[in-house]
């Protein structure tokens, strides 16, 4: 057939013949729709945010992917084939933005064809604020009682500050970071112990390598006790000697570990005077002299000395 002959028995009922090309093509595409399958995929949603500013609200941890293509490509499918994004890297401003959700597809997932998919949400809204770097103080926490008689005289935590990031005005509105607790329960010595940081903000962050450790000092408490009595001796006093009067009354005030003096009281052997040196009778001004717990300090007493008289004694005569 000669072209002339050709074109003219194509343009012959030609609107029918684009028609019926129209409508096939039509039917080819809807059978190949028909024939694809459908899943949806949960994926994790990352944020990459690298750049100068930080989130201040949580979005959304999933989003949806759904995925359309031939049956023997869509079972083979999964969710390893996808990741999904936000990239906060491009904002530098402060403030609400409506941002893109991206999809990263796998070399694999890429040689099926067909292939569809789509993503929901596409867009997430979210809060942001410029970055901010400090350092901020760290304080021990402490629970317990100390052992009886015991007191807390100082701590300090090593290092006392610690470098955190986070938005702006969340640092900023962050006075101090807590340990976990220090149990104090029963103590009665000075330790340290190695501590671990509480962050309950999920938008602040800071090394968590960095070992801190809380020093503790601990020590007894000290008191005062006033004593009024007439209780003790006469040491070294000579045969041939003796003293008629009881020993007199004094006042005493000591010092010493609350556990200990607290419960103590004097009794005839507490104080004495000492005899030793004097072997005729007269009548002398003698010092107190004390005998008392090593760890009781003496503040005050009354009378520091003591007049005695000594008197000799009657020998008896025999018939």
């Amino acid at each position: 057939m000669k072209m002339p002959q050709l074109i003219e028995r194509l343009k012959h009922n030609w609107t029918i013949k684009v028609m019926c090309f129209v409508v096939a093509f039509f039917i080819y595409l809807f059978y190949n729709i028909s024939t694809l399958d459908t899943k949806t995929l949960s994926i994790p949603l990352e944020i990459k945010q690298e750049g100068e500013v930080l989130l201040t609200s949580l979005p959304t941890h999933f989003v949806r992917v759904t995925v359309r293509g031939k049956p023997e490509d869509i079972v083979q499918i999964s969710e390893q084939d996808f990741s999904a994004f936000l990239d906060l890297n491009a904002y530098v401003e402060a403030g609400s933005f409506s941002i893109p959700v991206s999809l990263q597809v796998s070399k694999q997932a890429t040689l099926f064809s067909p292939l569809e998919f789509s993503c929901k949400p596409e867009r997430v809204t979210l809060n942001l604020d410029k970055k901010m770097l400090s350092y901020i103080p760290v304080s021990p926490s402490f629970t317990g009682d100390l052992q009886k008689g015991y007191e807390l005289e100082s701590f300090k935590i090593e290092p006392a500050y610690i470098e955190a990031l986070g938005p702006e005005k969340i640092i900023l509105a962050i006075k101090e970071f807590k340990t976990k607790e220090v149990s104090l329960e029963n103590a009665s010595a000075s330790f340290v112990q190695s501590v671990d940081i509480i962050n309950t903000n999920n938008f602040v962050s800071f090394d968590p390598n960095i070992n801190f450790s809380v020093h503790v000092a601990i020590k007894k408490i000290f008191t005062t006790k006033d004593f009024r009595a007439n209780l003790g001796y006469f040491s070294g006093l000579s045969e041939n000697l003796f003293v008629e009067d009881a020993f007199p009354s004094y006042t005493l005030s000591l010092r010493g570990f609350i556990n200990d003096i607290e419960d103590f009281s004097l009794d005839s052997h507490s104080l004495y005077v000492d005899l030793s040196e004097i072997d005729e009778a007269g009548i002398y001004e003698l010092p107190l002299e004390f005998n008392l717990p090593t760890d009781f300090e003496v503040l005050e007493f009354e009378p520091k000395n003591i007049v005695i008289e000594l008197k000799e004694k009657q020998l008896a005569i025999e018939d």
